[in-house]
């Protein structure tokens, strides 16, 4: 912890955040501070580290909490309306009763994250990372934005309202599961080389669950092993779909690589679905419908 950087932003809100202006590479360290019932309306609080800090109760209306490392800390009952976490890391964080609405979630992570009756109302959740210990119990939410600028409203209809619980229902992830989302066209040949080069730690090859069109792009839902490092999972997939990518742009022969697509039974089911077949079952959203996350 910071000491001098405490007093700096307990003090004055506007002097800090000049501060911050005319020193954007400084390193913030503020972990573990008690700053609970503080008036930081507008804070510029990106990048810092507060974790597990109490911000309990705290007044971050408006803050500037873009790739803020927030692991384990405490915000409940605290205001963030209107506030960028986009990037945010809130692993472990207490956001109970929260106040998010408006909020920005672009990329956060919430994995293990607690909004149990925290208010999501017009808050953005594009490409946030949940998983099924985030816990979405009674958290209040008339509609919300899949994406930034508010777009992709869901209720499609401006003039309905999520039902109560309606949003933890939709948004709740299953255990054992993520998605994979590719926002650009998917090279589907990259991907049947990647899902066949990923063993999980027991040896198991992913199964896939269901691919989606949504979102403005496709999502494949992936099951894994109950004691699956789903982030490592992921990581090693991304990396070994990127540089198939670019081999196969250059050559879309599969001998350059010596692969050989036909030979794994899961990869005969994603590429199968070029074929027409429907080995895996395709929901492609209709208007109006929101499908599985």
């Amino acid at each position: 912890m910071n000491w001098w950087q405490l007093r700096r932003l307990k003090n004055n809100v506007d002097r800090w955040n000049k501060w911050r202006a005319k020193n954007p590479y400084a390193e913030i360290d503020l972990r573990e501070v008690d700053l609970g019932n503080t008036n930081l309306m507008g804070a510029n609080l990106s990048e810092a580290n507060l974790r597990e800090a109490n911000l309990m109760g705290t007044n971050l209306w408006s803050a500037d909490l873009r790739d803020a490392h927030l692991w384990g800390v405490n915000l409940e009952e605290t205001d963030l309306s209107l506030a960028n976490l986009t990037k945010a890391d809130l692993w472990m964080a207490n956001l109970k009763s929260a106040d998010l609405r408006g909020a920005q979630f672009i990329r956060a992570n919430a994995l293990n994250a607690n909004l149990k009756n925290a208010n999501l109302t017009g808050a953005c959740i594009e490409s946030w990372n949940i998983n099924s210990k985030t816990n979405l119990e009674g958290v209040i939410c008339d509609y919300i934005y899949l994406e930034s600028d508010r777009r992709e409203r869901r209720p499609y209809d401006r003039d309905r309202k999520f039902a109560p619980g309606e949003f933890a229902r939709l948004f709740r992830k299953p255990a054992n599961t993520f998605n994979l989302y590719f926002r650009d066209n998917i090279d589907w040949q990259a991907a049947a080389y990647a899902f066949q080069n990923i063993a999980q730690i027991d040896g198991k090859p992913l199964e896939i669950l269901k691919i989606d069109k949504k979102y403005g792009g496709v999502v494949i839902k992936v099951n894994v092993s109950e004691n699956a490092d789903k982030s490592e999972i992921e990581g090693d997939f991304w990396q070994r779909y990127e540089a198939a990518k670019r081999a196969f742009a250059e050559e879309r022969q599969s001998d350059r690589l010596g692969i050989n697509f036909r030979d794994n039974g899961q990869i005969n089911n994603l590429m199968n679905l070029l074929d027409g077949r429907r080995n895996i079952a395709i929901a492609v959203e209709n208007e109006g419908e929101l499908g599985d996350n």
